[in-house]
């Protein structure tokens, strides 16, 4: 499957009212472009092998945002996320769709900075509890109370062997 296709375009079921990205040269939203440019970072510091993506998915129940600012405060909260990746060093692209009661973030990640070709190591373990703590507190500052954990989701991480 290709993960930033699917993040970007979405599918049957989740079609992105908003996306952008973080960390690219390329002024586009093209997938092509981005997984080049994906792929030639890759390339260029020597990192073609094991793990190349990461996909993760947030999950907001919708009277968690507020009442007729709720497309804004999650693009808020996809934009604030999508940074905290950058600043880490690793380009991402990202989406939000929204159902009838819920709003779906979705990212796709390098595993190699952009800063220094260092690839992503992880504890998965440790990993998830940074990053949702990470979320937690944004979604707080967006919408200026503490959410319940309930009505927030972040998925386990799923891993892709292939770049794009």
């Amino acid at each position: 499957m290709n993960v930033v296709r699917y993040v970007l375009r979405g599918n049957g079921d989740h079609k992105p009212m908003d996306s952008g990205k973080s960390g690219f040269m390329t002024q586009s939203l093209s997938v092509d472009a981005i997984c080049n440019e994906m792929i030639v970072l890759q390339q260029f510091f020597g990192k073609t092998d094991g793990i190349r993506l990461r996909h993760n998915m947030v999950t907001i129940d919708k009277y968690e945002l507020g009442q007729g600012k709720e497309l804004e405060q999650a693009d808020m909260i996809a934009k604030m996320m999508s940074q905290f990746y950058l600043y880490k060093g690793f380009q991402n692209v990202w989406s939000v769709s929204c159902d009838e009661n819920k709003f779906y973030i979705s990212y796709a990640i390098n595993t190699v900075s952009c800063y220094s070709g260092v690839k992503y190591h992880y504890n998965k373990h440790d990993v998830h509890c940074a990053e949702y703590a990470y979320l937690q507190s944004i979604v707080a500052l967006v919408v200026k109370h503490q959410p319940l954990d309930k009505n927030i989701d972040y998925t386990e991480l799923e891993y892709y062997p292939y770049s794009c």
